[in-house]
């Protein structure tokens, strides 16, 4: 893994981008080694708490949306469900325009467990987004977006 330490000798653009790119890898070697904690300190694997959040994101899903979401099978997603279930973290909802529907949604109880697990990195990310001008916070949210966009194109890629 290399190093994240930031030099202030300028770089080509050629170097720049394999920084960038060696930096992205570490920060996601790093985000998936957090979430796994998190998930320890809940009772939950990885892939159940990174699912947990998509259904907080999306406000609820059905089991096929969440499936289509992480390329998980729909077995697979029904294990998922009733894990989170059985830890308090969701409820399943009769769809009222489609009583075949079932919509999983998160529990504010279960945002209430997780919250104060994630304060710290927030407060030390939010210390360091502060050191950036509005205009560097635009190009590095611009960044994030499209990097989210092409993380999205690429999985579906792998999917199809």
């Amino acid at each position: 893994m290399g190093s994240s330490n930031l030099s202030s000798e300028p770089l080509s653009r050629e170097a720049l981008t394999a920084r960038l790119l060696d930096l992205q890898r570490e920060l996601s070697t790093l985000t998936i080694f957090f979430h796994t904690l998190i998930g320890k300190k809940l009772g939950l694997n990885t892939t159940d708490h990174k699912a947990l959040d998509i259904i907080y994101r999306k406000g609820g899903v059905t089991a096929g949306e969440l499936a289509k979401e992480t390329g998980l099978t729909t077995g697979a997603v029904t294990g998922i469900v009733d894990r989170l279930w059985k830890a308090g973290f969701v409820e399943r909802c009769k769809e009222p325009n489609d009583r075949r529907k079932v919509i999983v949604r998160a529990l504010p109880e279960g945002e209430e467990r997780i919250g104060p697990l994630f304060t710290p990195l927030s407060e030390a990310i939010s210390e360091t987004l502060s050191e950036y001008s509005e205009e560097e916070l635009a190009v590095i949210a611009g960044f994030a977006a499209r990097s989210i966009e092409v993380m999205k194109r690429v999985i579906s890629n792998f999917w199809s």
